[in-house]
């Protein structure tokens, strides 16, 4: 996967060191899907999901996991990394390699922790 910053985000302490969203975090995500020729095969104007469940392609969860909120960015990824090895005919082809998403990280939030006191 290949990224390319089009607009910095708002820099969070909440990252960990490899500047990675952990997992657990809900994410809310402009995105536009298209092939390597420009034609659109899929937009969203707000999609949220958690990380490290595996409820999106994993291609789109890895690239939300890299962003600051409010980057706007655009992805090259490998098909088979958001529409599996058989593509997703006719728009995208079996064997199209890349695919570019546009994407914007409109906001996050970390999962809940629950913290339990014990005494003595």
């Amino acid at each position: 996967m290949l990224k390319l910053s089009v607009r910095d985000g708002v820099e969070s302490s909440l990252q960990n060191a490899q500047q990675r969203w952990p997992d657990g975090t809900a994410v809310w995500l402009r995105y536009v899907v298209m092939n390597d020729h420009g034609i659109v095969l899929d937009t969203c104007r707000e999609h949220s999901f958690q990380l490290g469940l595996g409820t999106v392609a994993r291609g789109l969860e890895q690239a939300a996991g890299t962003m600051r909120q409010q980057q706007c960015a655009r992805f090259r990824i490998r098909s088979d990394y958001v529409f599996g090895e058989h593509g997703s005919p006719p728009q995208l082809p079996e064997g199209t390699l890349w695919i570019v998403v546009d994407a914007q990280l409109v906001r996050t939030r970390l999962p809940r922790v629950d913290v339990l006191f014990l005494r003595d």
